[in-house]
């Protein structure tokens, strides 16, 4: 009789324990897949209870994981080729461009832009200066610095569109600017 009943119970007892140690074992390989970016895996267990609920819960942070790693992955995508196309239509732009943060640190530039005015130099010698830094540099080649100083202040000032404003440099040269402002989600660039 009573040995019986011990038996069973220590039978039940293993063979709960050994379910215990499989469960905790596929959570910890589960969440070991994680920390390696490696999302969607599914835990399949016939668990009742706290593991069922546990497992249940793994599951569905791993396929949201996933999920989120999937629309991330092509935003990154379509990011990349958006700003492939952008970078070669300022490249290939017939006018000199300079676009500059809310912060007015300067973010792209072309070849056009030096070639226009004439300065040394390339666009990645400019990127992330500010824009004033760069303006005082470039402000000799102007036929009157302070003038195109004062003006660059009272356009950022004003923020007001300026198109085709004409600019007199100190070889004679007459060139063309424009100023647009756009929105950014931090503030304004130029």
């Amino acid at each position: 009789g009573i040995g019986l009943v011990v038996l069973v119970l220590a039978v039940v007892g293993f063979v709960g324990y050994i379910r215990t140690i499989r469960y905790h074992e596929q959570l910890l390989d589960g969440f070991a897949l994680m920390e390696r970016e490696e999302y969607g895996h599914r835990i399949d267990a016939d668990a009742v209870g706290e593991w069922q609920r546990l497992i249940t819960g793994f599951n569905r942070v791993s396929e949201t994981l996933e999920q989120y790693d999937e629309h991330s992955s092509r935003q990154r995508r379509e990011l990349a080729e958006t700003n492939a196309v952008l970078s070669s239509v300022l490249d290939n732009l017939p006018v000199g461009v300079l676009v500059e943060n809310d912060t007015r640190e300067i973010t792209a530039a072309n070849d056009r832009l030096f070639e226009v005015l004439g300065a040394p130099g390339e666009p990645s010698d400019i990127l992330g200066r500010h824009f004033e830094a760069m303006a005082d540099e470039l402000g000799g080649l102007f036929a009157d610095p302070e003038s195109f100083q004062r003006r660059n202040t009272s356009i950022l000032d004003s923020r007001d569109s300026v198109i085709d404003e004409e600019l007199r440099l100190d070889d004679g040269r007459t060139v063309s600017r424009s100023y647009v402002s756009y929105p950014l989600m931090d503030g304004t660039g130029n």
